[in-house]
């Protein structure tokens, strides 16, 4: 698997990978470019909903999002992907076809992302997905870890 920095030194940009049949090794070598750097990135991937939750279940321990006992008061109330099994939630601030807006739906709220500091079991990975509207946008993502370390 090739990869290279990206012009500003992060961050790390995968070459030549299709996710849809990537092998469990690379995954694993992902894994690892995941442990020592802030992002990584795929681009120009084409994935459905079921090519998604295969690759993200290669890196074992796979979130779902909870809507507990009380759906009307969970953040992610109509955010959760269809046929996802609880594993995607829209972030956006498009319509669904139910006229549902997507979750962190405000300009601060999908303008970036972070590593959960504040919970002592947060996940490794936090995975974004870019379906369409990615053309010019930014997203800024803060590891808090290395910024302690």
């Amino acid at each position: 698997m090739k990869y290279k920095s990206d012009k500003s030194g992060w961050p790390v940009v995968l070459e030549d990978i299709d996710l849809c049949k990537v092998s469990q090794t690379e995954i694993n070598q992902i894994g690892k470019l995941l442990a020592t750097n802030v992002v990584v990135v795929a681009k120009n991937q084409s994935l459905s909903i079921d090519d998604e939750i295969c690759v993200l279940e290669m890196f074992d321990d796979l979130y779902r999002f909870d809507v507990g006992n009380n759906p009307e008061d969970s953040p992610y109330k109509n955010c959760i992907v269809e046929d996802s099994n609880q594993r995607l939630v829209r972030v956006t601030g498009e319509l669904d076809s139910s006229g549902n807006i997507g979750f962190a739906a405000d300009n601060e709220g999908i303008g970036w992302h972070l590593d959960n500091v504040q919970s002592a079991n947060r996940r490794s990975l936090t995975w974004l997905y870019g379906v369409h509207g990615t053309v010019g946008s930014k997203t800024i993502y803060t590891n808090t870890l290395m910024a302690f370390q």
